[in-house]
């Protein structure tokens, strides 16, 4: 009953709309999915490293779709609970990278750590 009255509709309406109405469906159904098109994200990944030495010493690798650049800090990570001034010094290079980043588009998505690395996950908005 329900399926007659709804074929009957069509009855209402002329035959060229009826053809209208269905190549827009046809269209509609033989595009492409959105998300089939969108292109990958831009992911910068920013890993912190300890060395675990006497030294203190550790680095940044900001890695940009392959592309890696390091930036050295000395001195900056002497132990887990460090000198103000290790501390203002480390904090220093992760500013600089963070802001760095975030003028280049990227947004901080999620942050891991690890007994000997921490990494900042970052996704370029578009």
């Amino acid at each position: 009953m329900v399926a007659g009255w709804w074929l009957g509709g069509w009855g209402y309406i002329r035959g060229h709309e009826k053809i209208s109405i269905l190549g827009a469906c046809l269209v509609a159904l033989s595009a492409s999915p959105v998300l089939a098109q969108t292109a990958a994200p831009v992911v910068a990944v920013v890993s912190i490293r300890y060395s675990g030495d006497s030294t203190g010493s550790g680095y940044l690798l900001i890695d940009r779709d392959g592309k890696i650049e390091r930036k050295n800090v000395q001195g900056a990570f002497n132990s887990p609970i460090s000198s103000d001034q290790s501390m203002s010094r480390r904090a220093k290079v992760l500013r600089q990278t963070v802001v760095q980043l975030y003028q280049e588009g990227y947004v901080l998505k999620a942050s891991l750590g690890h007994s000997d690395v921490d990494e900042l996950i970052f996704v370029k908005e578009k």
